[in-house]
């Protein structure tokens, strides 16, 4: 599936933070309902804009975003750029595909690929 299809960012809607076309739900928003254990009835149900193609290009989205992560910190790895702790800083956030830049989960910032992870 092309999760570019549904999912795109926009600096003016919620930040920058990736969100499925039309809307101003985030891939944050919609994997949290389902972390929380709703079914893919009651997201549609309760959010009557979303497909089901679209909720499926969400699960593409962060499998991509996941995996560009796990790379990342491997590189960062074998270079002796990370610390233990510091790679616990970056469970917060997340490298969008679409921008090519890691934005916070949990906070309103955005870092550009290269700049040090820094802060708590």
């Amino acid at each position: 599936m092309d999760w570019r299809t549904y999912i795109h960012s926009d600096p003016k809607i919620l930040l920058g933070k990736p969100i499925v076309k039309g809307t101003r739900l985030s891939v944050e928003f919609i994997l949290g309902l389902f972390a929380e254990g709703w079914t893919e009835q009651q997201v549609t149900e309760s959010y009557p804009t979303l497909s089901a193609p679209a909720i499926q290009a969400v699960f593409a989205f962060a499998a991509e975003c996941l995996i560009g992560l796990t790379h990342t910190l491997r590189i960062l790895g074998a270079l002796g750029v990370l610390a233990v702790r510091e790679i616990k800083l970056f469970s917060n956030f997340c490298v969008s595909p679409i921008s090519k830049r890691m934005y916070s989960t949990h906070r309103c910032c955005l870092l550009r690929p290269g700049n040090a992870v820094s802060g708590e």
